[in-house]
């Protein structure tokens, strides 16, 4: 789902900003909500937070944030592949994991650098104790990009020494 909003030369203003940014949230909320509703996916869950952190991961505010992102974007990829499968090709197909896999990729990576100092055994290898969700599903869905997650676990624990 793609969400974009064109600023007017006159909207400069923080406030204008601001409220330029709540409308394309709701506007995504309510896009994202229809794309869950039609393939049947409970959408009780969804929040405008998990839709701003999902839109601009460097904005969570927390661990749970990241979380629900991954969560969301995993429900918007398995909805719209399950309602539009017979007109997609295989290519097609594996275009939307693939970006897919990259954000959950990027949203992993900002867990990590942003909240990992605090949670560092969430983000080991195997690790059953932690609730970081997003770690897990970026290395089910990505496991040929264990060096990345390597080289990221060994910054995070040289930087918190």
């Amino acid at each position: 789902v793609g969400m974009w909003h064109r600023k007017h030369n006159n909207s400069n203003s923080v406030a204008n900003s601001l409220a330029q940014k709540e409308e394309s949230n709701k506007t995504c909320h309510r896009a994202i909500k229809e794309i869950l509703s039609s393939a049947d996916v409970n959408d009780e869950s969804l929040e405008i937070e998990h839709i701003s952190t999902l839109k601009d991961p460097s904005t969570a505010t927390s661990l749970d944030s990241i979380n629900n992102a991954a969560k969301l974007l995993i429900k918007i990829e398995s909805s719209f592949l399950h309602k539009n499968f017979s007109c997609l090709t295989e290519h097609e197909i594996e275009l939307i994991h693939n970006d897919c896999n990259a954000r959950v990729g990027e949203l992993a990576t900002i867990a990590v650098s942003t909240f990992g100092k605090d949670n560092i055994d969430y983000f080991k290898f195997n690790c059953t104790e932690g609730p970081c969700y997003v770690w897990r599903i970026w290395s089910d869905r990505c496991p040929d990009e264990q060096f990345q997650r390597l080289s990221l676990l060994c910054h995070l624990t040289t930087t918190s020494s």
